[in-house]
């Protein structure tokens, strides 16, 4: 924050690229520009300052020494933004021109070279159900043969609590390919993941967090037989024998027969940290949160 002039004294604008500046991490950049970009950068020509309108004083915020990026093909790279009291983009240009909206209580801020850009913003984010979903290991969608998905969840196994976890605590692996056994057209049954040398209830969930495949020990725990229906919108597979296979299509944990419900989310204090890291690291600024956002 520019310090304000003693009041008997005038003070003359300051250019931006000489005005004491705030240090910029990582973190404010990315607030700072989410501030800016908010406002919408499109609105101002990355090639020429354009002028407040008449009877608007000194920017709330002014952004310098950065890279502008606004969307705009033509002209010259902009340098600086300026950001009105109402949060509004008055300017974006190089940091000369960009003086006249320095004043004594404008806050200037040296991107130190960094890109300031409209904020990202997502339409449909998940913060809660995405912080614990990165917290748990995950197959990235990988495609599989049944002995190399075998090897990879005996990991997983051992990286979870090895034989101190046996025999109640959930393995829950994020990002199963629910079409992803090779060779192609091999069909997901709970026998495979009963193969395994445990006798923890273990869960797969689909990288939609729809689909589920669980082994026999996460079925008897959700009480899910043959008797059990079909929730609505949903599914509960079951083989030619009547049987259920272990896989639950999309809607089937909206019922009260879901494995889901066997196992203990982190806090979500925990959650929401590790969403907002990582929400941090991928360049977002904010996003509209579904029935999660805690």
């Amino acid at each position: 924050m520019t310090p304000p002039a003693s009041p008997s004294s005038p003070s003359p604008a300051a250019s931006p690229s000489s005005s004491p500046s705030v240090p910029l991490s990582r973190r404010g950049l990315l607030a700072a520009a989410g501030a800016a970009g908010a406002a919408g950068l499109l609105g101002a020509g990355a090639g020429s300052a354009s002028a407040a309108p008449s009877g608007r004083g000194p920017a709330a915020l002014v952004i310098h020494n950065a890279r502008v990026f606004s969307g705009v093909d033509h002209g010259r790279p902009a340098r600086a933004v300026a950001v009105g009291r109402d949060g509004r983009i008055l300017a974006t240009g190089q940091d000369s021109e960009l003086r006249r909206f320095v004043g004594r209580d404008t806050e200037t801020v040296d991107a130190c070279g960094n890109t300031v850009m409209s904020g990202i913003h997502d339409g449909h984010v998940h913060p809660l159900g995405a912080g614990d979903r990165s917290l748990r290991p995950s197959l990235d969608g990988a495609e599989t043969t049944q002995a190399e998905l075998r090897a990879i969840l005996t990991g997983f196994l051992a990286d979870t609590g090895g034989a101190e976890a046996e025999p109640d605590r959930w393995l829950v692996v994020e990002d199963w390919n629910p079409v992803g056994l090779l060779p192609t057209g091999t069909v997901p049954h709970h026998s495979m993941l009963d193969a395994l040398a445990t006798r923890r209830p273990i869960a797969l969930v689909g990288g939609d967090g729809h689909n589920m495949w669980v082994n026999r020990r996460a079925l008897g725990i959700a009480g899910i037989t043959a008797a059990t229906p079909d929730p609505v919108g949903g599914q509960v597979v079951k083989g030619p024998d009547g049987q259920p296979t272990g896989v639950q299509a999309p809607g089937s944990c909206r019922s009260g027969s879901c494995p889901r419900s066997g196992w203990t989310p982190s806090r979500p204090r925990t959650r929401r940290a590790r969403w907002s890291t990582r929400a941090d690291c991928a360049g977002s600024t904010g996003g509209r949160p579904g029935c999660d956002s805690g």
